[in-house]
């Protein structure tokens, strides 16, 4: 059913319960979303249930093209030496993929990463302001295994 191909259609709460699933929906159908309302811990969610990630968190950063933020989502890989089967690019598409499924909006960027790039507090919570401060600096560029880091 095409019923709502390249039509666009605007969901706010798109980060959660049923206007997550309202996302899904009509992205399956063919819709462009236009959503708002992500929750970085959804996408995380979503990313940490590949079985070659090894931890993941999104993070918006600013765009000045934009005037808004764009999704980024950083994956820490559990062996860097060991792409997956569909090799790094794959993973990146896979990320991609189910991101938009989730939550009907694609990331900016994937930045797959060595373990333990993600910065975390002494108790385990990410710290996302670091993590975009370094990503604005270019302070991850060693620890990419695939993604552009500009």
């Amino acid at each position: 059913m095409d019923t709502l191909k390249d039509k666009i259609v605007l969901i706010t709460g798109a980060g959660k319960g049923s206007g997550r699933l309202l996302a899904q929906a009509f992205a399956e159908q063919g819709a462009i979303i236009a959503a708002n309302d992500i929750s970085p811990v959804n996408v995380e969610e979503v990313v940490d249930q590949i079985a070659s990630v090894r931890y993941s968190a999104a993070v918006g950063i600013d765009s000045e093209r934009t005037g808004s933020q764009r999704l980024y989502v950083v994956a820490e890989v559990r062996d860097p030496a060991s792409p997956p089967e569909n090799g790094w690019p794959g993973l990146t598409r896979d990320i991609v993929h189910r991101v938009h499924r989730a939550i009907g909006q694609r990331p900016a960027r994937v930045l797959v990463v060595t373990p333990s790039t993600i910065p975390k507090t002494s108790s385990g919570k990410i710290q996302r302001t670091r993590l975009g401060d370094m990503i604005r600096a270019g302070e991850l560029r060693d620890r990419v295994v695939h993604g552009d880091t500009h």
